[in-house]
């Protein structure tokens, strides 16, 4: 299971149950943490590098029984503090001239450049019963999200899903879309994200899904070309897209790999694009002259391999029934047609 919104989660701490202690938010009233938001540069937001390019900060007054009840790793962090560790006391800030005699214990919290508000919504919303986020825009929710994601708030994830879900997907500028199809998986796995994602992915398909058209229009096929590998990924396996041969599949991530930056993209990444392609509808003599000679499909698929497409596209039932190995390997070589798997116009039509 998941950690974040998954069932056992969302149970345990819904909105529903949640006590509200929203009037104690950065307020010094029985305060005993000082809570020290630093944006970063480096995206090691929790090395000492990180910290010296820090370029804006806050600091609040926090409690510790909020945090550890709606963060994991607070929880964590302030469990395991060792009462004798005066390193991280805040003994000249804000929280300890107006909060009291003694020194209080400091929890550093690290957001990217541009975000420190977003990291004050983030502890606002621990301090909530129902924490509201219609106010924030589609791209500010997503950062929200992965924030509260990073520290295990499951009740911001929550409420930020339901904020992005409730804004309509024409009201989402592009990179929302494609961020969306990019959420680490620890995200993607949380049930609370799934709708959120099936609007990016029909946006997504919306946009792209032919195939044909998006290689006959300069604009759609800038658009494509910039697509980041996971995105092109989803739209390659939607069941929505289309095209009118499996050739313009192969051609779609030829095109798209040549356009990337060098390194850009990993052989992990290549090899799951490539793995898309049904073989079985590419016509023997593209398989065995184009694709064998392409430096882009070879980089995945040796000869042998391709020669068993080759077979396979010529003389599908010869493999009917058959475990060969490269097709237990590659199975979508041998799909005619399965759930998440993108459709001809002919199948569409039919």
């Amino acid at each position: 299971m998941p950690r974040g919104c998954g069932h056992d989660a969302c149970t345990v701490r819904s909105a529903n149950c949640a006590p509200n202690f929203e009037d104690y938010y950065d307020r010094p009233l029985h305060s005993d943490l000082a809570i020290s938001i630093c944006e970063v540069r480096d995206s090691d937001g929790d090395s000492d590098a990180a910290k010296l390019s820090s370029t804006a900060r806050d600091e609040l007054y926090g409690h510790v029984m909020v945090l550890v009840g709606n963060s994991g790793v607070w929880k964590a962090q302030l469990d395991n503090w060792p009462e004798t560790n005066h390193s991280d006391r805040a003994t000249d800030s804000r929280c300890q001239l107006e909060g009291g005699s003694s020194s209080k214990r400091r929890v550093d919290f690290t957001v990217p450049v541009g975000q420190l508000e977003l990291g004050r919504q983030l502890l606002k919303g621990i301090y909530q019963k129902a924490p509201d986020y219609s106010h924030l825009r589609s791209e500010q929710l997503l950062q929200l999200m992965q924030l509260a994601d990073k520290y295990d708030v499951p009740k911001v994830v929550v409420a930020a899903a339901s904020s992005l879900k409730a804004v309509p997907t024409s009201d989402w500028p592009w990179e929302a879309v494609t961020a969306v199809l990019c959420l680490p998986e620890s995200l993607k796995l949380q049930q609370c994200i799934a709708d959120v994602i099936q609007q990016a992915e029909s946006a997504l398909v919306a946009r792209l899904g032919d195939l044909e058209g998006v290689w006959g229009d300069d604009q759609l096929q800038e658009t494509l070309l910039g697509l980041p590998p996971a995105a092109l990924l989803q739209l390659l396996q939607h069941d929505g897209t289309s095209v009118a041969s499996e050739h313009t599949i192969v051609y779609t991530i030829i095109q798209w790999y040549e356009h990337q930056a060098a390194d850009a993209v990993t052989s992990e990444q290549l090899l799951e694009l490539l793995q898309c392609i049904r073989m079985q509808h590419c016509s023997p003599p593209y398989i065995l002259t184009h694709m064998m000679q392409n430096p882009v499909v070879r980089k995945c698929f040796s000869a042998e391999q391709l020669s068993i497409g080759g077979l396979l596209s010529s003389s599908p039932a010869m493999f009917k029934g058959v475990k060969h190995p490269v097709l237990q390997q590659y199975p979508a070589w041998s799909a005619v047609k399965q759930e998440g798997a993108r459709r001809s116009k002919k199948e569409q039509e039919g």
